[in-house]
């Protein structure tokens, strides 16, 4: 009717409206609170500021954050998106605000639908009914829900260990060490001085030179490192290769679980970056041996790079970001038997076999899935 009024539907489209609510019988979600009862029509209206509240909470998160919860964008992320979800905020806003308008006569138009005893009680069992499995489901999904802390990773003492070692040698300083909700503060420095390489190198290149380069930062945990190296069982002498091993964080982690390595290697694409890291490593007083390269393990530059990438008895790629071409393409060169772990990407190919798959449980914002791989 409100809409009637500001001329944005004809009369003859209400009344079909009314006429089609009519023959329904009330049957809709609304019908539930019919009549001119005080106590129903408030049901109604909480109804109402319950769904706006979840439409403006739908528009201001990305659609993937909510729907699958592996692929939740970063906090920096979402919010350099916040200019486009503002946006979309506003004008639900004024949707809402008609809506509102229009609910003032909700009431009235409630009392105009004429229903019998027997469709009366059809409706109460049917609110009743909708609203027991909407408790016992709610009810039941807090009580299966998975918990975080029965999902955190189990270390041994001495990966524990190793984890607190690697961690000590890039958060030094008290202050490194101090978090905030992106993680430690020496964690949101290495950030900015990662991206600060990757626009480095960006500027004043064709942008086709650079598109199809994967040189986004991000930084593995080495507890989900620990636990995906357990389920890779390294042989005393064997090697270790990270593919974008950026700043030489998941090179020093395995380098430390397992001295047992015969050697760890790096290979990253950005030279900045393989000198940063090379100042990480200089702070590590173990073996077994470590080397940083800097070439593209998809298409590399040097035979070396190949070489290591051929002969390497696990090779790990920290890979939400990384095209299933590029990986696929790389890790099918590993010698039968090696075996690849990585993060958030399966790999399609009947020359692998499934070991283990883990779940990583660590954070609200990002939460990937783990994968350990036996060439054939």
């Amino acid at each position: 009717r409100h809409s009637c009024e500001l001329g944005h539907i004809s009369p003859a489209k209400l009344k079909k409206a009314s006429d089609s609510l009519s023959s329904s019988r009330g049957y809709c979600l609304l019908g539930l609170a019919m009549g001119a009862h005080p106590l129903r029509r408030s049901v109604v209206f909480v109804f109402l500021l319950l769904l706006h509240a979840i439409t403006i909470t739908w528009a201001f998160l990305p659609s993937s954050s909510v729907l699958r919860h592996r692929h939740r964008r970063p906090l920096m992320q979402q919010r350099r998106q916040l200019p486009a979800a503002t946006m979309m905020m506003i004008d639900l806003s004024a949707a809402a605000s008609a809506a509102s308008a229009a609910a003032e006569h909700l009431p009235s138009f409630l009392q105009a639908i004429t229903v019998t005893d027997e469709e009366q009680f059809q409706i109460r069992a049917i609110g009743i009914a909708f609203s027991a499995v909407t408790v016992g489901g709610g009810t039941a999904a807090y009580f299966l829900r998975p918990k975080n802390t029965e999902m955190k990773f189990v270390l041994s003492d001495s990966e524990a260990a190793a984890v607190s070692l690697v961690n000590g040698i890039y958060d030094a300083s008290e202050e490194d060490k101090r978090m905030t909700e992106r993680g430690s503060i020496g964690r949101t420095r290495r950030q900015l001085e990662a991206d600060r390489i990757a626009e480095e190198f960006a500027e004043g290149k064709d942008p086709r030179e650079v598109r199809g380069k994967t040189i986004t930062y991000s930084e593995v945990d080495l507890n989900f490192l620990a636990v995906l190296l357990r389920a890779a069982e390294p042989k005393q002498g064997e090697t270790f290769v990270d593919l974008g091993s950026g700043l030489g964080r998941a090179v020093l982690g395995a380098a430390a679980l397992y001295p047992s390595f015969r050697k760890c290697t790096g290979i990253e694409y950005l030279q900045g970056r393989t000198d940063l890291a090379k100042t990480y490593v200089s702070r590590f007083r173990s073996s077994p041996a470590i080397e940083l390269m800097t070439d593209d393990f998809a298409l590399p530059t040097s035979a070396k790079t190949d070489q290591a990438i051929q002969q390497a008895d696990v090779l790990f790629a920290y890979s939400p970001r990384f095209s299933g071409k590029e990986l696929l393409s790389t890790v099918e060169k590993a010698k039968s038997g090696a075996r690849i772990l990585t993060v958030d990407r399966k790999l399609a190919s009947d020359g692998f076999e499934l070991i283990k798959t883990l779940e990583d449980p660590s954070g609200d914002l990002n939460r990937y899935r783990g994968y350990v791989f036996r060439r054939l």
